[in-house]
């Protein structure tokens, strides 16, 4: 099994076990890493509490930015190296592993400059930086009446009528369809923002039934592929985790290729395949 270390220590030929403060293993270990990437993220020179990443769904790092200028204060001019190592790791989580023995390096790559080293791999589409600036935060507020003009605004744009298939209606006709929408006692709609401006509508169905159906997820074109449908199907998971569904199910068109993309990452199995296409998920008990 190959994997990679990164520190500030240059010139190692092996790695030794160190206790590590800010996790709760009572043993010290060597900590790798299984992409090079995440490995030069730990050559720091500042506080570990300025380290924050996650990985998107197809398991690429991605460097989230606390407050801007941190990138750039915490990494430029720190040197250090990335050791690769081969050997049988045991697995801590997905994607880091550690020895409680020394491990011998196989390979070292000297890293002048992280923050530049950094910036390369984000050229190469090794990794992903999210500027604090640049992130607006994502959130859902339960649809009011007030909402309306928002949803007939995303429903009218050509591209997402194009996507759902729908035809040309007047105005008045989707206010009154909205509307009873919101009487509508086994549904609830949510209006998705970023930052303070609306950019996203998500229908639940099925609140009396066995499982909950997303019915709607329209998010504007500006806004998608940015991780906006990712966070409306994760909060409807939440929200009917919370009142004791069990099982989630979507539909949409065999046309509609970034959602049905969305939904396969998110684990959601294609079910029934006719003129729209049926996908479901168990989502487990809220606990």
């Amino acid at each position: 099994m190959r994997a990679y270390h990164g520190t500030t220590k240059s010139g190692l030929e092996e790695l030794m076990p160190f206790a590590n403060p800010h996790n709760e293993l009572s043993n010290s270990c060597v900590y790798l890493a299984n992409e090079k990437a995440l490995a030069l993220l730990h050559i720091w020179g500042k506080p570990y509490r300025w380290v924050k990443f996650e990985y998107t769904e197809d398991g690429r790092i991605v460097y989230l930015e606390p407050y801007p200028g941190v990138l750039e204060d915490f990494y430029g001019g720190v040197s250090g190296s990335i050791y690769t190592c081969e050997d049988k790791f045991k697995r801590l989580a997905k994607n880091v592993f550690i020895s409680h023995m020394p491990v011998p390096v196989l390979e070292e790559d000297h890293v002048p400059d992280a923050l530049e080293r950094i910036l390369e791999y984000e050229r190469q589409g090794l990794l992903e930086i999210r500027r604090c600036d640049a992130m607006p935060e994502l959130k859902a507020v339960p649809m009011e009446k007030r909402h309306v003009g928002a949803v007939i605004w995303l429903l009218t744009d050509e591209s997402i009528k194009a996507a759902l298939h729908l035809g040309d209606m007047p105005r008045a006709k989707w206010e009154k369809a909205l509307r009873k929408n919101l009487c509508d006692k086994d549904e609830a709609n949510f209006i998705l923002y970023r930052g303070s401006r609306p950019m996203g509508w998500l229908k639940l169905n099925g609140l009396k039934g066995n499982t909950v159906w997303i019915g709607e997820l329209v998010i504007h074109p500006v806004h998608q592929r940015k991780g906006a449908g990712r966070f409306a199907v994760r909060y409807a998971e939440r929200l009917a985790r919370e009142k004791g569904f069990t099982r989630m199910g979507i539909h949409t068109t065999a046309d509609n290729l970034p959602a049905r993309e969305c939904y396969e990452k998110l684990g959601y199995t294609l079910t029934e395949d006719n003129d729209k296409l049926t996908y479901k998920k168990d989502i487990g008990r809220n606990t």
